[in-house]
């Protein structure tokens, strides 16, 4: 086949989709990320992380928010993400990303998913305009149509190729090759940054691994073949964050965070569950929890049902007819009988609180029910005028699809409520910026709810997120006392929060900054340690107006590390500091421990004048070491074994499914091409 004709459908995709969102395109008047999660999350973590690529480091921790935390184990919005280091690149100009890079990029997104269901629709047998047809279905309707989370969206767009490659090593078609790339896309999903819908997919992939090993066991190998790539694909994400899940606590919808042993109450899922009610969501697209994710149109209702009763009999639709209703059925979350058993025996699922996003599977379902519907009707014996006349019903669709687009135009009422933020209170982080560094500020999120620090680049004790490491939760930062222990140089607000602050700026939307004279050095030494046996024994020693915290440290449950009393002039700089690495150059006047005010975490090592150095977690949240008495170079550097280990095995998983995927059997080395 001609290159130009294998190019073409791609193009056609590519054509329709710019077309299909085409106020994100072209008009620069419309806007798709005015949200709390994207402005307050998303969007300044993807801006850090580029603006540390350009500086020439990829960051493993983010140094911004709360004494600093894991970048990778937190996952969103997935720093490991191919795409979004691409995005990263390019998008970056002037000390930020682009807004119309951020359009582009949603765009882009839609035509990947596109593309990957167009090549599933054909390796199912449709024609290549019933292909087209799933691709802009997929990409254009339903789940992905309303997605407004780059990280969940680019976790929904591997489905096609998870289900392309089952459907191959189920058939026989070179089995171990597919089921290696089966798994491999299914790991790989998690790299997007969200876990939810790559967990709902596996489970998917395994219900139907599980049917056709009780018809063929000798599909065996297969499956195993399956699940090993898929953990190791996944294993340069999912290691980091599985370390850190069992070292933070997340916020999951309930007044307090939960830790990785507590399960997610049931009282949360009901509130994420779909009503039975949304089934009028298919075809009339409502607001709230109807929200148009189930949004389907009744011309692509009409296709979808055509196929099913009419191609009943091939193994596709029938996959995909029970896929649709599987994953709508689950979406109805608290609301269907059997989702509370899946939830409660399935390893992972339990980790799900979003029912909702189940539908991700369904939308997929539906479009290639649609592609199944468009070639029945094409091949129907109906007289031709019939024919094109139900053919024409693809155009009704997509003018449905296309009347669910309802993205916030600039300068509307209310737009703009939460990126007003992240430009609103630009000269406060500058100012900030400009202080003597290291200076960390705690920002009111009364009165500023954006994620300021971490798109501008500078330090705050606390931020918007969905998790934190425990050792910091165990804090009681919004105390005074505490706060100087952090090194909480600066307050950000309209008003004081103690009366000793001093008013240092005023910004021109009304915000003060105000300086904190009592706050501890980021980097200082001590001679005296005591040992506290609990976390509450811990908050209370700090709380007694009688405890010294500028001479004692405090050590959570551990044995203290040995040290010496004595008088002399002592200091600690930090003398160079970047995302990953830590400099202090320290002067000690006899044994003393040098106490850095930022998170420890598992990965912190440290070197004193080149040697290694035991890391100690003073008042359990502090990176520390022992110096002997005179001056040093302290370096601090972040080596987490799980980013590194995690990678490796991705690597493994991509070397295995290129090894299978190119290395043919002799009697396989006439077989039919990949893609048809």
């Amino acid at each position: 086949m001609a290159l130009w004709k294998r190019l073409a459908p791609a193009a056609a995709l590519a054509l329709l989709i710019t077309g299909f969102y085409w106020k994100l395109a072209f008009t620069g008047e419309y806007l798709w990320f005015d949200s709390p999660d994207m402005a307050n999350i998303e969007l300044p973590r993807l801006n850090f992380q580029a603006r540390a690529i350009h500086a020439g480091e990829f960051p493993l921790w983010i140094p911004h928010s709360w004494a600093g935390q894991p970048l990778i184990g937190q996952t969103q919005p997935g720093p490991l993400y191919p795409f979004n280091l691409l995005f990263c690149l390019l998008a970056f100009r002037d000390g930020a990303l682009s807004f119309p890079a951020v359009n582009w990029y949603y765009i882009f997104i839609r035509f990947l998913a596109a593309l990957f269901c167009y090549w599933c629709a054909r390796e199912y047998g449709r024609s290549q305009g019933a292909a087209v047809a799933a691709g802009v279905a997929f990409a254009c309707s339903g789940f992905l149509a309303s997605c407004g989370w780059i990280d969940v969206a680019n976790s929904a767009i591997w489905i096609p190729l998870v289900f392309l490659f089952l459907h191959r090593s189920v058939k026989g078609e070179r089995p171990l090759a597919s089921a290696a790339a089966c798994g491999f896309f299914a790991g790989f999903a998690f790299l997007a940054g969200h876990h939810e819908i790559p967990i709902l997919t596996f489970w998917a992939a395994v219900a139907f691994w599980a049917v056709a090993l009780v018809r063929d066991r000798k599909l065996a190998n297969s499956f195993a073949v399956f699940l090993t790539v898929f953990l190791l694909a996944g294993a340069a994400q999912t290691l980091p964050s599985m370390e850190y899940a069992r070292l933070a606590v997340r916020w999951t919808g309930l007044e307090l965070p939960q830790t990785w042993k507590e399960a997610i109450p049931y009282t949360v899922i009901e509130r994420y569950s779909m009503p039975w009610t949304a089934l009028v969501g298919l075809v009339m697209p409502r607001k709230g929890w109807h929200d148009p994710s189930v949004y389907a149109g009744v011309a692509a209702l009409f296709f979808a049902a055509a196929g099913l009763v009419a191609m009943r009999r091939e193994r596709g639709v029938r996959w995909m007819g029970a896929l649709a209703a599987g994953s709508f059925l689950f979406a109805l979350g608290a609301n269907a009988p059997f989702h509370g058993l899946l939830f409660e025996t399935l390893p992972m699922i339990g980790k799900t609180r979003v029912p909702l996003r189940a539908l991700s599977l369904f939308s997929f379902a539906l479009a290639m029910l649609f592609a199944f519907g468009v070639d029945a009707a094409r091949g129907a014996k109906l007289p031709r005028l019939v024919r094109w006349a139900a053919l024409s019903l693809t155009l009704v669709a997509l003018a449905e699809w296309s009347s669910i687009q309802a993205f916030p135009r600039r300068g509307a009422p209310g737009v703009g409520e939460f990126l007003g933020d992240l430009f609103r209170h630009a000269d406060v982080a500058a100012f900030l910026r400009s202080e003597p560094q290291p200076s960390r500020a705690l920002v009111n999120d009364s009165d500023v709810a954006a994620n300021i620090n971490e798109w501008y680049g500078f330090d705050a004790a606390t931020a918007m997120g969905a998790s934190v490491t425990w050792n910091f939760f165990i804090h009681e930062i919004h105390k005074p006392r505490v706060q100087d222990l952090f090194a909480v140089t600066h307050y950000v607000g309209r008003e004081p929060q103690r009366p000793e602050q001093q008013l240092v700026f005023t910004s021109g939307a009304g915000l003060r900054v105000f300086r904190n004279p009592g706050a501890m050095a980021r980097a200082r030494i001590v001679h005296e340690t005591e040992s506290v046996p609990t976390e509450g024994i811990l908050r209370s020693r700090l709380a007694e107006e009688s405890f010294d915290m500028r001479t004692t440290a405090l050590f959570l449950g551990a044995k203290p590390p040995e040290l010496e009393r004595c008088r002399g002039s002592e200091t600690a700089v930090i003398t160079d500091r970047s995302s990953n690495e830590v400099r202090v150059r320290a002067k000690a006047a006899c044994r003393g421990l040098l106490v850095l005010g930022e998170t420890h975490f598992p990965g912190w090592m440290a070197w004193v004048d080149g040697e290694p150095a035991p890391v100690h977690a003073a008042y359990g949240v502090f990176r520390s070491v022992v110096l002997p008495p005179g001056e040093h170079e302290v370096v601090f550097r972040y080596r987490p074994w799980t980013v590194y280990a995690g990678f490796a095995a991705s690597v493994v998983a991509l070397a295995l499914t290129l090894t299978l995927a190119f290395v043919r059997r002799p009697s396989q080395r006439g077989a039919a091409p990949a893609v048809r």
